[in-house]
């Protein structure tokens, strides 16, 4: 039978629990458990009312699907389209400016396709010049385009304090000069686009933007360019495609359906000495063209862009003045500005100068030039002086 004397570890072990025991009974601890068990077990006896459910009232309204306006075929919610300003807001000329407004609306929106019309070499022309109000060098224009229509001759301008000016050129007696003049912005216009989508160069570095002028928002942004962005166009073939120029002395042609908006990646780049001013497509959009200051002119074709040449032209690099470009009608003939005062036209096929246009009206280089795209033999250019000439075939 095993022994029932304790060890000094359960004596020691026993005494412990007698004094603990006598501790807790003079601070009357376990009085007061018992009194806050009887109380939880008194509230917990006590029975809760049951809750009434209440109806909801029947909505009649059918639930709709949210999707967005686009998906349903539903033109933009002009309440979330930021503030466009009105012509009449920024018409700072003289007397209305009521005949041009409707003749630009009543402008149809046909176009003709592949003119077959070509300007023969040596033709004469007939050189036609305006102002568009301020003369000067203040009034320095740095955008220029024609109107892209085949009913009417008008002429858009911006110049470095943005102003933008309409010359039409088939104005009524009515209308005197037929020069109309807006401020839209307090900077420099760089670009003018009459196309769906207007397109604006960011002020960051390389930075092109894209927005939707029937919203008003920005769509898209991208980085492009190391340089500031010169010029924009879009090939005529496929309006995916996008070229662009920059003072980095590239030129880039891009599908807007791959641009990674991390790391774009060009179809091409073409590459200058210096700084390239204008890269634009040729009317076929299966060449491409681009002027700068190099003093040479990049011609860049093949299915894909593949092969690029370069043609020598009379403006040395050393003059900071930059070679202005335009194609004409056709995929044959380019129209470059030249220090001589005169517009030379090249042919591609023999990579010269075939004959140039010239008027003793003309007071210096053209900076900008283009061409009517729907008229043939009509070719607009603006000098430094804030002055265009519009040459016409006889």
């Amino acid at each position: 039978m095993a022994s029932t004397e304790l060890t000094e570890y359960e004596r020691k072990r026993l005494d412990n629990i007698r004094r603990r025991d006598e501790m807790m009974a003079g601070l009357k601890i376990h009085s007061m458990a018992t009194e806050l068990t009887a109380l939880t077990k008194r509230h917990s006896h006590v029975t809760k009312p049951d809750k009434v459910p209440q109806k909801k009232p029947r909505n009649d309204t059918p639930v709709v699907k949210r999707q967005s306006l686009r998906t349903r075929g539903m033109p933009p919610d002009s309440k979330a389209v930021s503030k466009r300003l009105r012509m009449k807001e920024a018409y700072c000329g003289e007397g209305s400016d009521r005949a041009l407004i409707e003749t630009i609306v009543g402008i149809g929106k046909k176009s003709r396709v592949g003119i077959s019309k070509e300007v023969e070499s040596g033709t004469d022309g007939v050189c036609k010049d305006g102002s568009l109000g301020v003369s000067g060098n203040e009034e320095h224009i740095k955008a220029l385009r024609f109107f892209p229509c085949d009913s009417s001759r008008i002429i858009v301008a911006g110049n470095r304090f943005g102003s933008v000016g309409f010359w039409n050129l088939d104005h009524d007696i009515e209308e005197e000069e037929g020069i109309y003049r807006y401020r839209p912005h307090q900077s420099s216009i760089s670009g003018i686009s009459i196309h769906p989508h207007c397109l604006t160069k960011g002020r960051p570095r390389g930075g092109l933007k894209i927005w939707d002028a029937r919203t008003g928002n920005c769509t898209t942004q991208w980085s492009l360019h190391d340089g500031k962005t010169n010029s924009i166009d879009f090939s005529s073939e496929n309006p995916n495609i996008m070229a662009t120029s920059s003072t980095d002395g590239t030129a880039c042609i891009w599908d807007l359906r791959r641009i990674d908006a991390d790391k774009p990646k060009t179809l091409k780049t073409v590459r200058h000495e210096a700084t390239i001013s204008f890269a634009y497509f040729s009317p076929s959009g299966k060449c491409l063209a681009t002027t700068g200051y190099s003093g040479t002119i990049g011609i860049t074709g093949g299915a894909n862009f593949e092969e690029t040449s370069f043609i020598s032209h009379s403006n040395p690099s050393y003059i900071q003045v930059p070679i202005s470009g335009v194609w004409g009608w056709d995929d044959s003939h380019l129209f470059v500005s030249s220090l001589k005062k005169r517009i030379d036209v090249i042919c591609l096929a023999q990579r010269n100068t075939s004959f140039a246009l010239e008027s003793p009206h003309l007071e210096s280089a053209p900076m900008r030039l283009d061409a009517h795209p729907h008229n043939v033999g009509m070719l607009a250019g603006v000098t430094s002086w804030g002055r265009i000439y519009v040459w016409t075939l006889n």
